[in-house]
């Protein structure tokens, strides 16, 4: 016999696969500054990889500009990682 259909499983299995995956990638803004750009879910499972564009040596500069603009969901994960990122790089004088 059939399961009946959830109406919100449905929905929220719907809004999962619709949901752009998560990619994070960085670009010169000139005058030493970089550009992190942020689309999809920014949260515990994908703050490593926005740790790691924040320590790639190639996007390191004395400005950095953080756009979640195209970013679907941010946990407190994410903001909370950045926060602690740009503390310490404070702290090392970056």
């Amino acid at each position: 016999m059939p399961r009946p259909l959830d109406p919100l499983d449905s929905l929220a299995g719907r809004a999962h696969a619709l949901a752009p995956r998560f990619e994070c990638t960085w670009s010169e803004g000139g005058l030493n500054a970089a550009w992190i750009h942020l689309t999809g879910e920014l949260d515990v499972d994908t703050t490593p990889q926005l740790e790691q564009t924040l320590s790639d040596p190639d996007s390191q500069a004395g400005l950095m500009v953080v756009g979640v603009n195209l970013a679907t969901v941010l946990l407190v994960a994410g903001p909370r990682m950045l926060a602690l990122y740009f503390q310490g790089a404070g702290l090392q004088g970056k």
